[in-house]
């Protein structure tokens, strides 16, 4: 009976999140050798599951009739898809390699991450608890089984289900720290969990930027009148008004340009905007480049000041201001460094429209960020790869200097 649940598990997994345990092992005991095996490790014998991390092994007890069905979903689906696919996981499952390789002096660190994180992990576990029992009509058993949660598991699990209810189900898979899904089906879902009610809205959808599987998902929206941004950790979406929209390609907008030319169309059919990038060179196009060059500039400067009065604000008072992030446990940068970082990111983009103008002067166009970067002396790349650690205010200031130089060449 219950090899039919782990095969339908495995299905409705992959079917709402791309992924279901794949190297996690299931082992099933009868009642005197599960009595035996906690008597060995000198576990309690109220316990009815045992998850090894380091092996991904998930040991339940077989029980009478779908009584043990909540603790195989718990270790197997819940524990072994989070240490298989989760950063988090991962990252537990490295400190346990590397203690049993001899790195000792790693144990406390270890036992104080999982300590720290427990209310991520088993309120995890205990989440997809409530969504499989309930996948499989078997909500009575939920119920008796969140009945017999303690204070601490309860207050984990609703902790996740009020994030569920706030995200959404695969928004929340996301922000745990589960890697990304770029089908067009998950893409879709996600968005629709974003916008709700807005989402029918939508004329055009382009998903673009690195795909990488554990970062942002970058896309561009287009409808209605507005444009703005969403990002809520997990979707970074530009999303533009449809005049908006024309407009910007008209002008040859480097950012819209890179997205319709390297993107891919989820929602839409853009072969008109497409057509109206290949026109040309305008003047527009040229003045509207040489601007964005400017104003990207004054937004460094902008978020400069800013990471530097945090940073005499700091250490003014006793102690650190941190961000925490819900996927792995570590703190984010203090708020000086995530300003300089917003520095050089805008900086970047100053360098990226320069240079665009430049190449709208010789009749160069349409462009990507790419071919931007193949015009590029080295300094945006040099740019990128200090965003990539903590940028110091010294580091920030050399990159306001020399892209004031470079900007002095097209005033």
């Amino acid at each position: 009976m219950l090899e039919n649940y782990i095969l339908n598990g495995k299905r409705i997994m992959e079917e709402e999140f791309g992924f279901s345990p794949k190297k996690t092992k299931l082992e099933i005991y009868p009642e005197k050798e599960w009595m035996d095996f906690l008597r060995k490790k000198k576990f309690s014998k109220d316990i009815d599951g045992v998850f090894e991390t380091f092996k991904l092994v998930a040991k339940i007890k077989r029980g009478k009739s779908l009584d043990s069905l909540p603790y195989l979903i718990h270790e197997y689906f819940g524990h072994g898809s989070f240490y298989e696919f989760s950063l988090l996981g991962k990252k537990l499952r490295d400190y346990e390699e590397r203690i049993l390789a001899g790195r000792k002096d790693l144990v406390d660190e270890y036992i104080s991450l999982r300590s720290k994180m427990e209310w991520l992990y088993e309120g995890y576990a205990i989440w997809i608890e409530e969504f499989m029992l309930k996948k499989f009509n078997l909500s009575e058993l939920w119920k008796k089984r969140k009945n017999e949660l303690d204070e601490n598991y309860l207050s984990y699990f609703e902790e996740i289900k009020n994030e569920e209810e706030k995200i959404g189900k695969l928004n929340l898979i996301y922000k745990i720290g589960f890697p990304r899904n770029f089908e067009k089906k998950f893409i879709i879902r996600a968005v629709e969990e974003l916008l709700k009610k807005d989402f029918d809205k939508i004329k055009y959808l382009i998903l673009y930027g690195s795909k990488k599987i554990y970062s942002d998902i970058d896309l561009l929206a287009v409808f209605g009148r507005n444009d703005c941004v969403y990002f809520n950790g997990i979707i970074d979406m530009l999303k533009l008004g449809t005049g908006s929209f024309k407009n910007l390609c008209k002008k040859l907008d480097l950012n819209v340009s890179n997205i319709l030319l390297t993107g891919d169309v989820v929602i839409g059919d853009v072969e008109n905007y497409l057509k109206i990038l290949y026109k040309g060179v305008t003047e527009e196009a040229i003045r509207h480049a040489k601007t964005k060059s400017f104003s990207f500039f004054n937004n460094a400067l902008y978020f400069y000041n800013l990471g530097v009065y945090e940073l005499n604000k700091i250490s003014i008072q006793s102690g650190n201001f941190h961000l925490t992030d819900l996927s792995n446990g570590e703190n984010k940068n203090d708020l000086e460094n995530i300003n300089f970082s917003h520095s050089l990111n805008n900086l970047s983009f100053s360098l990226s429209y320069g240079i665009c103008y430049k190449l709208y002067l010789k009749g160069i166009a349409p462009l990507t960020f790419k071919d931007v970067l193949n015009e590029d002396s080295g300094l945006i790349s040099q740019i990128r790869e200090a965003m990539k650690n903590r940028p110091t205010k010294n580091q920030t200031e050399y990159f306001l200097e020399q892209t004031k130089k470079f900007l002095s060449s097209i005033e």
